[in-house]
């Protein structure tokens, strides 16, 4: 428990150094004060992001739509596949367009995630600055080079640091609501939808914002375990784990994420500018992930459509309003992991293409 704190809820728990300030920043402007109305408007957008689409989507539904234990997109495109007699090539696309994607959102999360911890280090002394892009090259480098000792190793010593984390989260939370109860509005929906109607298209980019705080539930859909469904070519795999399932480390996947990673640090050099490629990749997988999760749900469970439609599509509309305002960052950043993504494609296609269907090599 204490290591999925750390692998798992890491992600998802490091959004709130970046979310709330970029909503507030496409809300009111760089120069200008949040008012009561706003604050209470883009916290119900999250509080209600949280619990919907995490919570609801993922957690309660998702989770269970496992394929031998392996989860994520490919996962679900492995049993739609499976449940309409494994012939269908929209089903196969749909899985390789999510999986492209995903690559896109697996490079932006640690270069904005790192990028918005050192940040802060300019509150306290803003001198700092000239020194985040270095500072942060130089903890990527170390964290992506502990990646080889296996991910039960890494969880033993990320998962307390996540977990005070959490903690410190929690007082400080606590206290500030204290000081000021009116916070807890937020829980009313009405705040949300009142912000969204009266905004118009400031509203639609501070939803593009919002949507920030559930960037990482797609990774905690695929961290159930790691799908083997030759879409790429073969890679040196090692398990490095005797005990446990799914404890793997690709040397040469590892060594490109890293790459990708450095390059957008430098060339974004702020978790500002860098929030802009972000949502685009996860929201598109989304999309997908809902499309197939409504044809497993029907196909695979044996559910009636409607039943499974009722179920899937108001997440699908959900999900389809958060792509839509993040399609209005394409140029200011949004365009990163639609060339990834693209990359992605024609590597997996051209494999295809050539007739592979071997599985890859494993090395113990």
């Amino acid at each position: 428990m204490l290591g999925s704190i750390g692998v798992v809820y890491g992600d998802i728990g490091t959004s709130p150094l970046y979310a709330f300030r970029e909503s507030a920043l496409a809300a009111t402007g760089h120069n200008a004060a949040a008012r009561e109305e706003a604050i209470l408007g883009i916290l119900s957008l999250i509080i209600w992001a949280l619990l919907l689409i995490v919570t609801v989507k993922y957690v309660v539904i998702l989770l269970r739509a496992d394929n031998n234990g392996e989860g994520g997109t490919l996962a679900l495109m492995a049993l739609a596949s499976r449940a309409l007699g494994g012939k269908s090539f929209t089903i196969i696309l749909l899985g390789m367009i999510s999986a492209a994607l995903f690559y896109g959102d697996a490079m932006i999360t640690p270069a904005l995630s790192v990028l918005s911890a050192v940040q802060g280090l300019e509150v306290i002394a803003p001198a700092f600055e000239r020194f985040v892009v270095p500072l942060s090259v130089l903890i990527l480098f170390a964290l992506f080079a502990i990646q080889s000792r296996g991910t039960a190793r890494i969880a033993a010593f990320f998962g307390p640091i996540t977990l005070v984390w959490f903690v410190v989260l929690a007082i400080g939370g606590t206290w500030h609501i204290a000081q000021n109860l009116t916070v807890l509005a937020a829980f009313n929906p009405l705040h949300g939808v009142s912000f969204l109607f009266s905004h118009g298209y400031i509203g639609l980019l501070t939803l593009g914002a919002v949507f920030l705080v559930v960037t990482g539930v797609e990774a905690l859909y695929a961290d159930l375990g790691p799908v083997q469904l030759g879409l790429l070519p073969r890679l040196d795999i090692r398990h490095t784990s005797e005990a446990q399932f799914g404890q793997i480390y690709i040397p040469r996947v590892n060594t490109l994420l890293l790459i990708g990673v450095v390059l957008l640090v430098v060339q974004f050099r702020s978790s500002g500018a860098l929030a802009s490629a972000y949502g685009i990749a996860v929201t598109g997988t989304m999309v997908v992930t809902a499309a197939l999760a409504f044809i497993v749900i029907w196909k695979y469970w044996k559910w009636p459509i409607w039943w499974a439609a009722a179920l899937m599509v108001p997440f699908l509309l959900i999900d389809l309003t958060f792509l839509g305002a993040n399609l209005l960052k394409v140029f200011s950043g949004g365009w990163v992991p639609l060339l990834i993504g693209a990359m992605v494609m024609v590597v997996m296609l051209t494999w295809r293409r050539g007739g592979a269907s071997l599985p890859p090599r494993r090395d113990v």
